[in-house]
């Protein structure tokens, strides 16, 4: 025989649901301590790395301090010796002018009232000497005047502007340095570019040089023919002078941007006053203004100068 017996003590039911409240409210505490330890020792490692990239930072910086201070120190030595190096300059210009070029010029006058003395045309041997001395006298008045223009290139530089091709190559070709040798030589423009960003005195002087150039190398059994060329590339502006003079061979044709060089086959043709200079000068000049020059073929024997000019809009 089976017998039952229910706890029917009021209260009882009650009881036990608040231990049950009270045992999900413990976990439910407890849950959220985990969580905030949780959350706190996050914090703390979340601290602890921004302390450490801070002080990684703060080394950065001290680092990039100092070097900024090292460079600005020797930005500062480099612009005391680039003064110091202009300031040389300036005075080996004053020098080549006053005691090299004064000497140079009196030979010139000293050999010029020879011949309107009349001494020379009674004895042969007095004639060339006189010659000599005019000649070489005249050759040392042009190195001098050339390397005085090379060394103004880093005294000065001069502002590019909008300027005409054609209006200053034909200015330099009316110049009483060329007017009479350009007499028998064809000269044709072709200028698909009729202006350009460039100092205008660099223009007159690259169109000087390369007009000289032409003219000491002529072949002596052909008219001389120069062709000048502008055309449009992208990001330049090439200008292309031509002729049909005696021409370099490939393997030859960097020397004559060397300072002195003066690459002639036959001796006879480097007595003249060419100083070996100009070329070397022009190249300067170009390189100066972002441009680049290279030699190729010209017209039958002859060879083309290209140079470019970058296009200001860039």
């Amino acid at each position: 025989m089976l017998s039952v017996i229910n706890d029917i003590t009021p209260g009882r039911h009650a009881d036990q649901a608040i231990w049950h409240y009270q045992e999900r409210l413990e976990e439910m505490v407890d849950l959220q301590l985990q969580a905030l330890e949780l959350e706190k020792a996050s914090r703390q490692r979340l601290l602890f790395t921004a302390v450490i990239l801070q002080m990684l930072a703060i080394l950065l910086l001290i680092w990039l301090s100092l070097r900024l201070f090292r460079s600005q120190k020797e930005r500062t030595y480099l612009l005391r010796q680039q003064e110091k190096y202009n300031r040389e300059l300036l005075r080996l210009n004053e020098i080549m002018a006053h005691h090299f070029q004064e000497p140079a010029r009196r030979l010139v006058s000293f050999a010029q009232r020879l011949y309107q003395k009349g001494l020379v045309e009674t004895d042969q041997d007095v004639r060339v000497s006189v010659d000599f001395i005019h000649q070489q006298a005249l050759r040392l008045s042009y190195l001098v005047r050339d390397i005085q223009r090379y060394l103004a290139l880093d005294q000065v530089d001069p502002p590019s502007r909008l300027i005409e091709l054609s209006a200053i190559i034909e200015q330099q070709m009316r110049e009483a340095e060329f007017s009479d040798r350009l007499i028998n030589v064809s000269v044709e423009l072709n200028f698909a570019v009729a202006k350009v960003y460039f100092p205008k005195s660099y223009m007159q002087q690259i169109f000087r040089i390369l007009l000289d150039n032409s003219l000491n190398n002529a072949c002596a059994d052909k008219p001389l023919q120069i062709e000048v060329k502008s055309l449009k590339q992208a990001g330049y502006t090439l200008i292309q002078f031509i002729d049909n003079g005696r021409g370099i061979e490939p393997e030859y044709r960097e020397q004559i941007f060397e300072m002195f060089s003066r690459i002639v086959n036959d001796p006879d043709l480097g007595s003249g006053t060419s100083t070996g200079m100009g070329l070397t000068v022009l190249r300067k000049m170009v390189e100066k203004k972002g441009g680049w020059v290279h030699v190729y073929d010209g017209m039958e024997t002859g060879l083309m100068i290209e140079f470019s000019i970058p296009d200001p809009t860039l």
